[in-house]
């Protein structure tokens, strides 16, 4: 899996909030990772591991808070042609599986 969420006219941010869920196994997990424009590669700061679903609160799915701090934004957002944007992508590195998901309901830079 790889997911992209892009932001557009950005100036500062220091925190990348996300609240989600992954569903999968013990031995996977899902890197959270932001686009860094001068290395032309992905950093991860954060990462998604399965948690325990609830079938009879919240749907079924329980969401978890995955924020992380970035003291220096600078790399983070892009200049020139890119100039404002932040990309934050969600990288599942190991095989998937059609029995995985990930439930995302915030993304967001504040």
């Amino acid at each position: 899996m790889n997911l992209i969420v892009d932001f557009i006219s950005v100036t500062n941010f220091s925190i990348v909030n996300i609240i989600a869920n992954y569903s999968g196994t013990t031995t996977h997990a899902v890197a959270c990772q932001l686009y860094n424009w001068n290395t032309t590669a992905w950093d991860t700061f954060n990462a998604m591991q399965t948690h325990v679903n609830d079938l009879t609160t919240a749907s079924g799915k329980i969401l978890d808070n995955y924020d992380f701090f970035i003291p220096n934004t600078t790399n983070y957002i892009g200049t020139s042609g890119d100039a404002g944007k932040v990309r934050v992508r969600f990288y599942h590195t190991m095989s998937g599986s059609t029995g995985h998901s990930v439930d995302i309901d915030v993304v967001a830079l504040y």
